[in-house]
């Protein structure tokens, strides 16, 4: 079944701040935000990086010049036509007051992120500026139990294929050490994937490669058992560390996906598990045929 790729737009938003903790809201003329109070937001074509958006935001429509823009927080916006994904940035460093054109907004004015709620403001906006958003629980845990349990799930059901087993051909081409070669080569393209997305908010997340990993499987002299566990414990390793790093706000940095329309740093983390266990049926299957 051919999977259909849910649209996604890919815009990037500045928060203007005055001293006084004002923040400048604008109502946009069309696009997601049309006719609600919002950021001030700009498309971003493929082509081009979220901070040369940024910066085009300010300079062509709002007519300022920032010394300094930082990222801030990603929205997701739902829309008939496909989900928007707006990194926001702050901006510093700017001075005079911003000149805009009728053609982009039919209004703009310093509102207070307490008044918030007085205004008809795009709601995801609202819930981030206002902080009427309860604050999530710390992911790590529960992310860290979950990728230990498919990875047990995994090893047992290597182990339960005898040893004599465990380097010969079962399903097909593929001896069980070549499927956990393969899982531990898509837990470190997944991480990778994951500290891309944390550093480049709004990255394209890169589908694994399956037909390149095949012809690597096919071209390489197979494993041994002791190697490839080996592999995975240094790599399930190397996750946990990395997960220890991050912070719950960086579990929720967004990017986008050629199918899914978007995935988070989450998603991204949680598809090692899923992939574990769609591996772990994979062997189960194999068990028959080594007796």
């Amino acid at each position: 079944m051919t999977t259909i790729p849910h649209p996604t737009i890919v815009a990037a938003g500045v928060r203007l701040a005055r001293e006084d903790g004002s923040v400048l809201l604008v109502r946009h003329r069309t696009g997601v935000a049309a006719g609600r109070w919002c950021v001030p937001i700009i498309d971003v074509p493929e082509e081009e990086v979220m901070e040369s958006a940024v910066t085009r935001l300010l300079r062509d429509v709002l007519r300022l010049d920032a010394t300094r823009i930082e990222f801030a927080e990603t929205l997701l916006i739902p829309a008939p036509d496909g989900d928007v994904v707006v990194n926001v940035f702050d901006a510093f460093g700017w001075t005079g007051e911003p000149r805009y054109s009728d053609r982009d907004f039919d209004d703009a004015g310093w509102v207070e992120p307490a008044a918030l709620s007085t205004i008809d403001a795009l709601p995801e906006l609202a819930a981030w500026l206002g902080g009427a958003a309860e604050a999530e629980s710390d992911p790590h845990d529960a992310l860290v139990l979950d990728l230990l349990a498919a990875r047990e799930e995994l090893l047992a059901a290597f182990e339960a294929i005898d040893g004599r087993s465990q380097e010969r051909a079962l399903d097909g081409a593929w001896a069980p050490v070549d499927v956990l070669h393969h899982v531990a080569a898509y837990e470190g393209y997944a991480m990778d994937e994951t500290l891309r997305l944390i550093e480049q908010p709004g990255h394209r997340w890169r589908p694994f490669n399956e037909a390149q990993a095949e012809a690597d499987r096919r071209l390489r002299a197979r494993p041994s058992a002791a190697e490839v566990h080996d592999r995975m414990v240094r790599g399930q390793t190397e996750t946990m560390r990395l997960l220890g790093n991050l912070m719950p706000e960086q579990f929720r940095a967004f990017g986008t996906h050629a199918e899914r329309g978007f995935m988070t740093a989450r998603d991204c983390i949680e598809e090692i598990a899923r992939h574990d266990r769609e591996h772990t049926a994979q062997l189960r299957g194999m068990r028959p045929a080594a007796f």
